[in-house]
Parts: structure tokens; C-alpha cells; sequence
């Protein structure tokens, strides 16, 4: 049989790229890191096959360096896996220890313009109760939201406050 037409050709090809063609995609992964094939895999096609005993196992599979993720490509170190062996062996990054979050006061900030603006409003509607025009009582306004200038009106025309109400330190 010719080399090319066999079915691992491509699987030995794209692990000889990937080890040493720095344009290859996924080498920061692989040569990147230092590994290597075997130099006689590297050299002899054939020789690979005959360890890799002839085909995979199925379609699914795809070659694999076990158990030694970091190691290189040679005997003792390749095995043919499927996706999920393989994401069971992938490169696992340490875990950095977070410290735990405060808990912080939050206090609300005047509302100011921001460079488009918008002018943060103390509210909690939505913008279906704002164009259904439901009746929103002044305890349902408690946090500060983003709007446009002209949404701070239609707010005032539905709960029946007054602007300064809405925006109080702007007109304090």
C-alpha cells in the first residue's frame, strides 16, 4: 500500500506538524511545549503503523500521550483514545485560590449624565410595565438604572411622580 493512502498517514502527518511546524495549528500546544516524536516514527512512516498496531480502533479514536500528557511521542507513551479519554487527560491548569469576597456597602451614587446622555434612574420597572402603562407605586422604585432622558418623563407620566422624585440630587 502506498504510505499516503493509508488511513493513519494524516493522523502522522498532523503529529509531526504539530511538533515541529510553528505555523501548524495547535503547535503552542505541542512543539511549543517541547514535545516531540520519536525520531525513528519520525523517519519511518511504517514504523509507526507497526507499533500502532496497523488502524484505530474506530473512527472516534485519535492518537494520544498517555500517561504522560507532557511527554513526547514514542512507545510507551501514545495510545489511541476517544474524546472523552482524552479531555479526561487534557492539560489541566492550576487552580488559583481566590480570597473570599466582602461584603461591601453599596452606595447609591448621585445620578449624573454619562457621555451619551443616559441619566441613572432610581428604578425597578421594566420596560414592558413602562409600555403597558401599569400603575407603579413609589416603593416599587429602588435601585438604580441607566435610561435615556426622554424614558425619565414617560417614567414620571406613569408612576405619577414628579421628575425631582426621580432624579432627586439633580434638583436638590
Amino acid at each position: 500500500m502506498i504510505k499516503s493512502r493509508h488511513p493513519l498517514f494524516g493522523t502522522w502527518c498532523g503529529m509531526i506538524s504539530r511538533c515541529e511546524t510553528s505555523s501548524a495549528d495547535g503547535y503552542h500546544r505541542y512543539g511549543g511545549r517541547g514535545i516531540t516524536v520519536w525520531p525513528p516514527w519520525r523517519r519511518d512512516f511504517w514504523a509507526f503503523v507497526f507499533y500502532m498496531g496497523g488502524d484505530k480502533p474506530s473512527p472516534e479514536h485519535s492518537i494520544d500521550r498517555y500517561p504522560d500528557y507532557d511527554g513526547n511521542y514514542e512507545p510507551g507513551n501514545v495510545r489511541w483514545a476517544t474524546p472523552k479519554e482524552q479531555a479526561e487527560n487534557k492539560l489541566k491548569k492550576p487552580k488559583v485560590a481566590k480570597a473570599p469576597k466582602q461584603k461591601e456597602e453599596k452606595k447609591l451614587a448621585p445620578p449624573t449624565p454619562d457621555e451619551r446622555g443616559f441619566e441613572k434612574v432610581l428604578t425597578k420597572l421594566t420596560r414592558a410595565e413602562i409600555a403597558r402603562g401599569l400603575g407603579i407605586k413609589k416603593q416599587k422604585l429602588t435601585r438604580w438604572k441607566r435610561v435615556p432622558p426622554h424614558h425619565v418623563a414617560k417614567i414620571s407620566a406613569l408612576t405619577g411622580l414628579a421628575r425631582e422624585d426621580i432624579l432627586p440630587s439633580m434638583f436638590a
